[in-house]
């Protein structure tokens, strides 16, 4: 092999090893926690019984929650009808990627008793949209929203 190939053979090596080593974008790295933080908006829901997005959506006019990286979020719920909203601030949540968990605490001034842990169960569609789910939680979720959901809940929010 003469000098000049076995230079283009170490020169192609190289440039192979610095393409496949650059990655330009971060946000394949980034781990669940950190794509949760942003603002979200209820863009489906469904139960047990199949898809409820335009019920959901004749009842509630807006479904926002915002995740800081700091672990709190904000959420506002405004309703359709007259009754009053669900809005509150810097309450804390936890995500826990081992069981793709997301832990929600509503504050005991919204509860009117103590703090309410609500696990949900998460999956990514893609980066910017989510389905939150849960089972055990359904009593809970129709409370607050006046609904009459059965089985498993899934929010789908999006960025």
């Amino acid at each position: 092999m003469t000098i000049r190939k076995l230079f283009f053979s170490i020169l192609t090596v190289a440039l192979l090893f610095v393409a496949t080593g650059c990655d330009s974008n971060d946000d394949d790295d980034q781990s669940d926690a950190e794509l949760f933080v942003g603002t979200w908006n209820a863009v489906g829901v469904s139960d047990g019984t199949g898809d409820q997005t335009q019920s959901f959506a004749s009842s509630i006019s807006q479904f926002q929650i915002v995740f800081d990286a700091d672990g709190t979020y904000d959420l506002s719920v405004v309703f359709t009808d007259q009754r009053s909203p669900i809005q509150f601030s810097n309450a804390s949540y936890s995500v826990n990627e081992t069981t793709d968990t997301i832990t929600l605490v509503i504050p005991a001034a919204v509860t009117g008793s103590g703090d309410l842990s609500l696990p949900f169960s998460y999956d990514f569609e893609s980066d910017t949209r989510v389905g939150l789910s849960n089972t055990a939680l359904v009593p809970i979720i129709n409370s607050l929203f006046q609904t009459t959901y059965t089985g498993t809940v899934t929010i789908t929010v999006q960025k």
